[in-house]
């Protein structure tokens, strides 16, 4: 008998089931669990065994990581943004970045890769100065190159699908990530993902993103179909200086100007759209760079609770 056991968040299980639009009878079926099973968990009894885990996220089509709760998830937001006082929007697109913003327990996807394939840290840290320093240096590589480079590592080294499924279980997502999307759509906020991280990583925490988000910019990994190892990386253009060319392609295709955009992120790669003159709002979300928390509009945000950004975002009709 498995004597594993995990922690199931019940909301997330909740919303994964609804959107699919399954009674919970559905899911026991699907899951070949009892009943009272999924009743019990989405009553907030949510300690089950890892192997009815692994079945439920199974028939949802997700991870186990992507239903699993965190110590510090919060059941419920705050009574004042639990309410309906904010439906308004302030800004008519909010754009997020993915890494140490929306994904915790990372700072950067990348590293998380070359450490998990064994490489001493060395190796990324020059290969990553090839392309901040491109234009001082002989060897420097633009973006698009940076990314060959890193995929022919990657490729020597066997990377494979399932290294993201390990990698998902030691990361999480940001408190009230789902209840605060939810929020946002509902006050008809254009929702943009512009990230240069990793799509695999995305899609094994947020396996419904292209649903929440309506423009998503992200490096895109293929894999060889028979043997699971890492085919290609297709590099995204929103990344560093791309991130302000990206959101102005999105507010050319929405009729906005920056002044409509709200930007929420935390490091490096953040600091050049932050910088950006005539952006609407710059949110500084358990930020890394001095940069960036210097540059914040309001006082940047230190604890793990993406709702705290609600007020900046959305105003009483």
């Amino acid at each position: 008998m498995d004597k594993r056991f995990v922690d199931l968040d019940r909301q997330k299980i909740t919303y994964f089931r609804t959107a699919r639009a399954w009674t919970q009878d559905d899911l026991r079926k699907k899951a070949g669990c009892g009943l009272r099973t999924i009743e019990k968990i989405e009553a907030g009894e949510s300690r089950v065994r890892l192997s009815i885990a692994q079945e439920i996220a199974s028939a949802l089509r997700v991870s186990v990581a992507a239903i699993k709760r965190h110590p510090s998830s919060s059941p419920a937001l705050g009574a004042a943004l639990a309410s309906t006082l904010f439906t308004s929007p302030r800004y008519r697109i909010v754009a997020f970045d993915l890494d140490g913003t929306l994904i915790h327990g990372l700072e950067y996807s990348w590293k998380l890769v070359w450490k998990i394939l064994g490489f001493e840290d060395r190796i990324r840290h020059e290969g990553m100065q090839r392309y901040l320093k491109r234009h001082e240096r002989e060897d420097g590589l633009s973006y698009a190159a940076w990314c060959s480079w890193c995929c022919e590592k990657f490729r020597d080294s066997k990377l494979a699908r399932s290294h993201f499924t390990a990698i998902a279980s030691e990361v999480r997502l940001t408190r009230n990530f789902y209840e605060t999307v939810k929020m946002l759509k509902k006050a008809e906020c254009i929702l943009a993902l512009v990230s240069g991280g990793m799509d695999t990583l995305l899609y094994e925490l947020i396996p419904d993103a292209d649903e929440i988000f309506d423009h998503i910019s992200i490096n895109k990994l293929s894999f060889d179909e028979h043997t699971g190892i890492l085919k290609s990386i297709e590099p995204t253009e929103g990344d560093f200086e791309g991130k302000l060319t990206v959101i102005e392609q999105i507010c050319a295709a929405h009729g906005a100007t920056l002044a409509d955009v709200a930007f929420i992120g935390d490091n490096l790669n953040d600091e050049h759209i932050i910088q950006a003159t005539g952006l609407g709002l710059r949110l500084a979300y358990n930020a890394k760079s001095p940069t960036v928390k210097a540059l914040s509009d309001p006082p940047p945000i230190e604890e793990d609770d993406l709702s705290q950004i609600i007020p900046y975002l959305l105003q009483s009709s």
